[in-house]
């Protein structure tokens, strides 16, 4: 398990790994700076200047470390102390003597505008202000990193650029735009969001020596699976088995012109490992579906003349499923709204709610209170709807979901007993516990049409084959960023689209599995 802390949750990781299990903070230190000093000596050569700029705080210690390593092994080294705190820590002094004792000098804040730096140095490290940081950056530090950005030359964060929350990504006042952040132990919870994402650059987790006991016992909040773990969570497939071992997915989804998003949600159950699917649909979507995904199954409705045949008809398919994903371009006339009233009052399987299932049920949001094993998959404007306030407007509850991803993932969940996933670059899986799923794969180039049909399919032929709704949503997201992966390694994010991840599909369960 990966876990994301938040700023205070490694606080007390190192506080734990110092006063419980006894590593001593300045050891801790050296084998910070020690790290960051592998990466540095990737970038500069022996003639290459480095500028490593530091507040008295204990980010600054381990920067003023780097700067003594880089030094005694014959870099060109300068350091420049800001003094623009009223304390120092004590990590920071010591680390401060012991440079100055092996003939490195601290240079004033003075240096950075009075001198022509912007010019001299290859690289410059940002050592100011770490993951503690909870007010905006100002004064003597804001000057400092607005110099810094403007150097034309490659740049460095140590742990967190300063100027970013650790917690929310966001920009305290301003913040050091970095090539390459180093950061210790684990990923701060902050960095996953934007801003944050873009203004660390390239992230370098490096291993210092945090104990996996100091880490267990603080049990951060956020997390998410590796491959060893989604390999565990898959479902066995036997030898001796058959179709109908690996479950029956209805794909409730389609309407006229709107033949595509059945067929990506159909597939994706397929690729998954399901083993049957069968289609709910419009009437003039057969030829098409019966060219492109002959595998599937199909019962077809009269749109219009959705009378009491058509209704049992439904009502059949329903009892026929396992499990059940609705929404995928269905549309939200008369016709739709009336299927998706009958599929919530009469289905008693896992659902899989997507889409347009979700926009009707914004409208109708009783209907899925009282249900189980439901799996709702909104990006964040679809969550705007199904979420926001009687009389509030769509672009005001659409700004608040934005600005509160979690938080509102975790309310949908608890508020309507569901599995709340909810997609944006980085998707949120919230099931009414206390920790927080989020997911780390994917890219940006799945943001085409047709890639939250393919999801839902995915989940839904995970859960058929007998993966619980919680632990299929958070694997088929996983699952399916790690196939648009693939997908942009081929097509490259300009030009993948929604059929690319699908047939990576295989590719990616291939590598896991």
């Amino acid at each position: 398990m990966i876990y994301f802390p938040t700023g205070s949750e490694m606080a007390a990781i190192d506080k734990y790994t110092i006063e419980e299990i006894g590593i001593p903070q300045m050891v801790l230190m050296e084998r910070a700076a020690l790290t960051m000093a592998e990466e540095v000596k990737k970038i500069l050569s022996a003639d290459d200047a480095c500028l490593v700029v530091v507040e008295s705080g204990n980010n600054g210690g381990d920067g003023v470390c780097l700067a003594r390593i880089l030094h005694q092994s014959g870099y060109k080294i300068d350091v420049v102390w800001l003094e623009g705190l009223e304390k120092q820590s004590d990590a920071f002094l010591k680390q401060k003597e012991i440079a100055e004792k092996c003939g490195l000098t601290l240079k004033p804040a003075s240096y950075l505008w009075e001198s022509d730096c912007r010019n001299v140095y290859k690289l410059v490290v940002d050592g100011i202000f770490g993951v503690g940081l909870h007010r905006p950056v100002a004064d003597i530090q804001q000057k400092a990193v607005t110099v810094m950005n403007e150097m034309q030359c490659r740049k460095l964060a140590i742990d967190i650029p300063t100027g970013l929350n650790a917690d929310t990504g966001e920009i305290m006042g301003t913040a050091f735009q970095a090539d390459i952040t180093v950061t210790f132990g684990l990923k701060k919870l902050g960095m996953l969001y934007e801003p944050a994402r873009s203004l660390c650059g390239k992230v370098i987790v490096k291993d210092i020596g945090f104990p996996i006991e100091a880490v267990h016992a603080v049990s951060p909040r956020h997390y998410c699976y590796t491959d060893e773990e989604i390999v565990r969570m898959m479902p066995i497939r036997k030898k001796d088995s058959h179709k109908g071992n690996y479950g029956r997915v209805v794909v409730i989804a389609g309407s006229v012109n709107m033949c595509g998003a059945c067929h990506f949600a159909a597939e994706a159950a397929y690729r998954t490992g399901c083993g049957l699917v069968r289609i709910y649909t419009d009437e003039k979507n057969r030829e098409i579906l019966q060219e492109t995904i002959p595998e599937a199954m199909l019962t077809t409705y009269d749109s219009k003349h959705y009378e009491e045949e058509e209704i049992e008809k439904l009502k059949g398919v329903i009892e026929w499923a396992d499990v059940i994903v609705a929404g995928p371009g269905l549309g939200t006339d008369k016709r739709a709204v009336q299927i998706i009233r009958i599929l919530m009052e009469t289905a008693d399987c896992p659902m899989v709610l997507d889409a347009d299932a979700l926009n009707i049920l914004a409208e109708n949001r009783e209907w899925l209170k009282g249900k189980e094993d439901i799996v709702i998959t909104p990006h964040v404007r679809e969550m705007a709807r199904l979420t926001r306030a009687d009389g509030q407007e769509e672009a005001d509850a659409l700004a608040h979901v934005k600005q509160n991803m979690e938080q509102t993932a975790k309310s949908a969940a608890f508020e309507y007993g569901v599995i709340a996933v909810l997609k944006d670059a980085r998707t949120i899986v919230a099931a009414g516990e206390e920790k927080t799923y989020i997911n780390i794969t994917g890219n940006s180039g799945m943001s085409k049409g047709g890639s939250g049909d393919v999801l839902s399919g995915v989940i839904g032929g995970l859960i058929a084959q007998g993966m619980k709704p919680k632990e299929a949503a958070k694997a088929g997201v996983y699952l399916h960023g790690r196939a648009g992966n693939l997908a942009k390694e081929s097509c490259g994010s300009y030009s993948m689209i929604a059929r690319d991840i699908l047939h990576y599909i295989p590719a990616a369960l291939g590598k896991l599995m």
